[in-house]
């Protein structure tokens, strides 16, 4: 975990590592990275999918740090799901988010 000074207060980042142990606790089997981007600070976007019980179905799990980005911006720390039929997105929710250092389920 790396800590960020941002705005006067120290606010923890979670690592790779630690992400990655999140989707492990949300996702049965294997997942596939779509994209991970990272700055100076660490990984800020990381999307992973897994392919659905139906042809044309994929779940999208998306790890997002808090801050604004060219691709993407929240007001927290959060991993969020999306699901997906034929390319079209047919619903999602959040799923934790990142609060004081701890990962709180949604």
């Amino acid at each position: 975990m790396k800590e960020n000074y941002e705005q006067g207060s120290l606010e923890s980042i979670p690592n790779q590592d630690e992400i990655s142990a999140v989707f492990g606790r949300h996702i049965e089997g294997e997942y596939k990275t779509t994209r991970c981007l990272e700055d100076e600070q660490g990984i800020y976007l990381w999307e992973v999918e897994v392919p659905g019980a139906s042809d044309g179905e994929v779940t999208e799990y998306r790890y997002t740090r808090k801050g604004q980005y060219q691709e993407a911006s929240s007001l927290v720390t959060t991993i969020q799901v999306a699901y997906y039929e034929n390319g079209d997105c047919v619903g999602g929710t959040s799923v934790v988010n990142f609060l004081d250092g701890q990962w709180v389920e949604c």
